[in-house]
């Protein structure tokens, strides 16, 4: 089931650290993905249970104009394949949903404040909290709404690429 994608809830300062980056070709990423930089120096999508986070995606992929232009032959000049994204680090609080197996929301309660646990992406391609996940640690939750069943996370210290 698709639901809340992660994006940026809270940040120090005025706006969070946000970069645009080389996109890999033949990413099909979905604002939210969790990225990583490459060996190549392009961002593509983590893989399930990411051991490292280089940030969050603000855009889709190929989604710059020029891209998937509906109804157009016209061939674009000047396109650029980036993408921005929210860089991982301790100063950005991020809201998203939970799943725990087939829960999906997880509702989330007060005593899960202060606990880690991993991400994994869902068949539709959106990142979630998996509170299944407790060995590869991506989340710290720090705050949590119970009513809108959302949590509220900063990337785990062994996440940080």
């Amino acid at each position: 089931m698709a639901g809340r994608c992660i994006e940026a809830a809270r940040f120090i300062g005025n706006t969070p650290f946000i970069r645009t980056g080389a996109q890999k070709t033949s990413e099909t990423f979905k604002i939210g993905a969790l990225l990583v930089v490459d060996a190549n120096g392009e961002l593509t999508e983590c893989a399930a249970d990411p051991t490292l986070v280089s940030g969050v995606a603000l855009q889709g992929a190929d989604s710059n104009p020029g891209f998937a232009a509906a109804n157009s032959p016209t061939v674009f000049t000047g396109r650029q394949q980036t993408v921005s994204y929210v860089v991982a680090d301790k100063s950005t609080t991020f809201s998203m949903r939970g799943v725990n197996g087939a829960t999906d929301p997880v509702t989330p309660t007060q005593t899960m404040v202060g606990e880690s646990y991993g991400a994994a992406r869902d068949a539709d391609g959106v990142w979630y909290l998996d509170i299944a996940e407790t060995t590869v640690k991506v989340w710290d939750i720090v705050a949590v709404d119970i009513t809108n069943k959302i949590f509220f996370c900063v990337f785990n210290d062994t996440a940080l690429s």
